[in-house]
């Protein structure tokens, strides 16, 4: 068969719908109000440095003060009903036009459910209310993961009531260091990120001590 009629071939399949389309790339950004369109150059080099077949679950883009950032980060490896773990990669500023990630290193990400709204089916595009999934630096187990988190979301120091106002509490990383668990959080009202703050536990016998 000529190249020509390779050519040919996949086209009539494609029309026939009996070849799938390359899946999407969705760009979540940093506020999450709604998605961006992703720059023409950023899904070739993905694919280029991870392969076509790259579980790719969603870019994020944020901005530091270098400038803007992006984390690609693939679909999850495993999935309980309160947990979703998986890795990531850093990729830079995508208006570098970058060939491949900043560091060849994956890194590893954690997100988990609100108690009353348990993980179900396809991971879907994270949003508010799911919420974000999170860097994690260190080694830990799932189950203890979910339990710190749901004590850092229900810590009222860390998560205050503001009355007149919409707040959500968002998991920026957590990094565990034996007994040392430290996390960033953000507080975040009407799609804006209003405040960063790092607090470090202890883990006890009974959970985790906030310290003071």
């Amino acid at each position: 068969m000529s190249r020509l009629q390779v050519i040919l071939f996949a086209f009539v399949l494609g029309a026939a719908g009996l070849v799938a389309a390359p899946p999407d790339y969705p760009l979540v950004l940093e506020d999450r109000d709604g998605q961006a369109p992703l720059p023409d150059h950023v899904r070739p080099a993905i694919e280029a440095s991870l392969g076509v077949d790259a579980d790719v679950w969603f870019l994020f883009q944020f901005r530091e003060a270098a400038g803007e950032n992006l984390h690609v980060y693939l679909k999850p490896m495993l999935t309980s009903p309160r947990i979703r773990i998986g890795t990531w990669m850093l990729w830079g500023n995508p208006l570098e036009q970058r060939s491949e990630p900043v560091t060849s290193r994956s890194f590893t990400y954690a997100q988990v459910s609100p108690r009353d709204q348990p993980f179900s089916g396809d991971p879907g595009i994270p949003g508010p209310d799911a919420g974000m999934p999170f860097p994690v630096y260190g080694d830990f187990d799932g189950d203890e993961m979910v339990a710190f988190v749901d004590q850092v979301r229900s810590n009222r120091r860390i998560f205050r009531d503001t009355p007149g106002r919409d707040e959500e509490l968002t998991m920026v990383n957590v990094s565990v260091v034996g007994d040392r668990w430290s996390v960033w959080v953000t507080r975040q009202a009407r799609n804006r990120f209003v405040e960063y703050a790092r607090f470090t536990f202890w883990k006890t016998e009974d959970g985790w001590r906030l310290e003071t």
